[in-house]
């Protein structure tokens, strides 16, 4: 493994290199690092066969020594969405743990095995780009495993924290933190979860009538787009026999303004 060689090379050609590491057994995350291009933990990458490696720190990240970075940032943003239970009534049974079906833990697959070793935040272009105020792939994933969690009672709360035009929907679905996450999981996956939580709180009513559709977001708020065909929550669709295009309408709250973002895929005839 990459970390093998590090190890080997710290030890009997040069001990001022430095790195992180610990469990060696991709849990502890530590080790993560740009290993040809690609993010990943050090501890579970091959060394490839007959070929030289390039090795470099987590990109767009501050470099404190060699492959060592700041992930202070990175904390703090995963602080901020409180990652912890919370709650408003006490437990049913004073002083015992507050059981949780069977069905309601299966909903938390997919999130809690994440390792905080930044491959996937590091790896997002809206990341780089916003990394002051775009909360990125790790820390927006574990708001929707609070989010999501049966025995939190603070879910609206925690929605509206992260309703914000760049703490969220700096997310532009790209999905590098996919490809980069070394667990398999991904977040942008969760990421789409929280805005539809956040659409489905707020469209009262949507009517599409002779290629335009209507949608009521609240009392006051109406948006109307020119639509062949309108995909909206995936639970509603309106088409034109003379459509040409598909359209795919996704209103979304932004610091309690809606963006439309409509995007074309041609159909074929």
């Amino acid at each position: 493994m990459v970390l093998d060689a590090l190890i080997k090379i710290k030890n009997e050609i040069d001990p001022t290199l430095t790195f992180r590491r610990s469990c060696r057994e991709g849990i502890c995350g530590s080790c993560a690092m740009n290993i040809d291009g690609c993010n990943g933990l050090a501890c579970l990458t091959k060394i490839p066969s007959g070929t030289s490696s390039t090795i470099t720190p987590l990109p767009h990240m501050f470099v404190i020594k060699d492959l060592v970075v700041d992930m202070t940032n990175f904390y703090n943003q995963y602080k901020s969405i409180e990652p912890w239970l919370k709650r408003k009534n006490p437990p049913p049974v004073p002083e015992k743990e507050i059981l949780q079906s069977k069905q309601d833990r299966a909903k938390l697959d997919g999130m809690y095995e994440c390792i905080l070793c930044a491959c996937c935040s590091t790896s997002c272009p809206s990341y780089w780009w916003n990394p002051e105020s775009y909360l990125g792939p790790a820390a927006l994933l574990h708001a929707n495993r609070w989010i999501s969690d049966s025995r939190d009672e603070y879910t609206n709360e925690r929605l509206e924290a992260i309703n914000d035009e760049f703490k969220l929907y700096r997310c532009h679905t790209i999905l590098n933190c996919a490809r980069a996450c070394p667990k398999g999981l991904n977040p942008g996956k969760q990421i789409m979860h929280i805005k539809q939580l956040q659409l489905s709180g707020n469209v009262t009513e949507s009517l599409c009538v002779d290629g335009l559709c209507k949608v009521r977001m609240d009392a006051t708020t109406t948006v109307i787009a020119p639509a062949a065909t309108v995909t909206l929550r995936n639970s509603h669709r309106y088409a034109s026999n003379a459509a040409k295009e598909t359209l795919e309408l996704f209103a979304c709250f932004i610091s309690k303004h809606i963006i439309l973002q409509v995007y074309m895929h041609s159909l074929n005839t």
